[in-house]
């Protein structure tokens, strides 16, 4: 058999699997989620679509934070609540979910058990999660206010990756500009 039947068997397998699995998790939820007089209810695929997203552990927001900061910590700098002078610092060119990425990062502190973190309620997760950042936003605007600029910006020439040409490729010109001015 050649290579491309077995990488096309393999993935066929994999989308297989993946499909079962979703099935055992929708029988799961309708089982132990749903009573037994509530399931002729269930009609459309609307139906089905609510009854999953109940189910699902909700994430904590940006919103849940701010609240945990506010009414746990009473954190504040300078007089002002701790995210809302946090804001005034230089924006980063990075993106992604910060929120979602501070999630991760409990729920591996926690010893990446999800059930255990599913049952901790929303408001207690976003105080686990502020804890710790607090520290981290009050040497960031220290470091604002000591120094002037924002700690997160980066020298002009050090690397940011092994794949930034412009920084990396030492011929002194990228894009039409000069690398060395």
């Amino acid at each position: 058999m050649n290579r491309y039947m077995e990488g096309f068997l393999y993935y066929a397998a994999q989308h297989e699997e993946l499909l079962l699995y979703r099935q055992r998790i929708a029988k799961f939820i309708l089982q132990n989620c749903v009573k037994e007089e509530d399931l002729e209810k269930i009609i459309t695929p609307q139906d089905y679509v609510k009854i999953y997203l109940a189910a699902l552990c909700p994430e904590v927001t940006m919103e849940d934070l701010r609240a945990a900061a506010r009414n746990s910590f009473q954190a504040t700098y300078d007089g002002k609540f701790i995210f809302d002078a946090y804001q005034r610092l230089d924006p980063t060119s990075g993106s992604y979910r910060f929120v979602k990425a501070l999630e991760a990062k409990l729920l591996r502190e926690l010893g990446g058990d999800f059930e255990a973190y599913s049952k901790i309620p929303v408001y207690e997760r976003a105080i686990l999660i502020v804890g710790p950042l607090l520290s981290d936003m009050v040497s960031a605007l220290d470091a604002k206010d000591r120094y002037g600029k924002d700690t997160n910006q980066i020298d002009q020439n050090t690397p940011t990756s092994q794949y930034d040409d412009k920084r990396l490729s030492g011929r002194g010109e990228s894009r039409g500009e000069s690398y060395w001015q």
